[in-house]
């Protein structure tokens, strides 16, 4: 059998809060039931490697590589905070690189507003909101919010759309609305 080398897919740096954390490389190879990938984090000099099943309805390589570049945009990036900058590729172009991280921010901007409609009619958010605690859905559980303490410390509250409740390990305080209304008005 055959074994393929690796090849070069991508060069890209990441961006949190303007700040750039350095290069990752990521290499690849395939066979006929499994893709191989090789991350090489030029930040904390790790290296990773993956091997994920095609049990996908793929069929090109593209469609392939094109599949797990969303599925890295999806999982490692801080959609609204931070990005991926295109480096280098051998099998994409800036433009089609960039298109796919805007496709999906398009997509999670529009998750987002999904969940904050869903929650509108939330006491317990709407609370927080009228106070300027600013909560915000968490990115991956629609249920699960944050807001800023209203200890003013630099944690959140975490917040639960399901069962109206709140809670800061921080300030060891939780509870549900009463509780929350009780501490804002105690602060006052």
């Amino acid at each position: 059998m055959n074994d393929p080398k690796y090849r070069h897919l991508l060069t890209y740096n990441q961006e949190f809060m303007f700040m750039e954390y350095g290069l990752c490389e990521i290499y690849y190879k395939i066979n006929e039931h499994t893709l191989y990938l090789l991350k090489i984090d030029q930040q904390d000099h790790s290296i990773k490697e993956l091997v994920i099943p095609l049990n996908l309805n793929l069929t090109t390589i593209d469609a392939i590589l094109t599949y797990f570049l969303k599925e890295l945009f999806f999982k490692n990036v801080f959609f609204g905070e931070g990005k991926l900058i295109y480096e280098k590729s051998e099998q994409f172009s800036e433009d089609y690189f960039n298109s796919i991280q805007k496709e999906l921010n398009d997509a999670y901007r529009q998750k987002i507003k999904l969940i904050e409609d869903a929650a509108k009619n939330n006491d317990l958010i709407n609370f927080c909101r009228t106070i300027h605690l600013h909560p915000t859905p968490d990115r991956i559980h629609a249920t699960n919010w944050t807001a800023q303490c209203l200890s003013k410390g630099n944690h959140h509250l975490l917040l639960s759309t399901v069962t109206n409740e709140w809670g800061c390990g921080y300030c060891r305080k939780k509870g549900g609305l009463p509780e929350l209304k009780k501490w804002y008005f105690m602060q006052k």
